[in-house]
């Protein structure tokens, strides 16, 4: 079940990013999900673990994304920055910072903090867990969710099973219906071995692409200018470069 208030009347401006940024399962896999959102059971994570993405905008790139992930007593702590700059003949025309932090314990997501710098217009997303209810202020607007809820920052492969996310950059819920697909485990200038490409519909469309082991390896999407947005993990070793 999914609420939404706002505190008093209020035009909210929706952040250019959300154009230029959108964005059954296996058996055998989901012992290894489970591992991913269980930070009790998450193996080698005493040391941060960092994966480091490239974001490209009809394939120029134009920035990079990168998610740090460490286990803090019985919880897992995930920090996710993003950073854009789009540049005509030397004069910048966009820029884009996200920061993000998650708290993960044993029964799902315990809290939430993001922030926004959308080329100079600032957005803020605070949420925590309240007994089986995230709860959330965005801007003015208050909303809460019942668990499980998964944040639109798409490391935790967990969300493939369920259908609906918590989108970061509008502060709302997302229906989405979420398939996997076989036909295509390649990505522009790189191959994806060993990867799965699920692809997102509904009120979020996007392909996103995972290891057997559940790391998020990368995603695309087209922005509602028509151009191709790419994320491709450049330190993750199932992502390999064509010569």
């Amino acid at each position: 079940m999914y609420t939404c208030t706002k505190k008093k009347p209020v035009l909210l401006a929706v952040p250019i990013t959300c154009a230029l940024l959108m964005t059954g399962f296996l058996v055998q896999f989901a012992s290894q999900v489970h591992a991913v959102t269980n930070p009790t059971n998450y193996q080698g994570m005493d040391v941060p673990r960092i994966d480091e993405y490239e974001i490209f905008r009809n394939d120029r790139r134009v920035g990079t994304h990168v998610v740090k992930r460490l286990r803090s007593d019985d919880r897992l702590v995930v920090e996710i920055s993003s950073r854009i700059r789009i540049t005509l003949v030397g004069f910048e025309l966009y820029r884009f910072h996200y920061d993000a932090r998650e708290e993960w314990d044993e029964s799902g997501l315990l809290s939430l903090s993001v922030k926004v710098d959308d080329d100079g217009k600032p957005v803020a997303l605070e949420g925590k867990r309240q007994d089986n209810t995230f709860q959330w202020e965005y801007g003015q607007m208050q909303a809460s969710s019942s668990m499980p809820v998964y944040p639109t920052n798409h490391w935790n492969a967990a969300v493939l099973d369920h259908d609906a996310v918590l989108n970061t950059l509008t502060g709302k819920i997302n229906k989405v219906n979420i398939t996997r697909d076989v036909t295509n485990s390649s990505l522009q200038d790189i191959d994806l071995t060993s990867a799965t490409r699920y692809r997102y519909e509904g009120q979020l469309q996007l392909s996103s692409w995972y290891s057997d082991n559940g790391d998020w390896l990368a995603m695309q999407f087209i922005a509602k200018d028509g151009s191709v947005i790419d994320y491709r993990c450049s330190n993750c070793k199932q992502v390999q470069v064509r010569e």
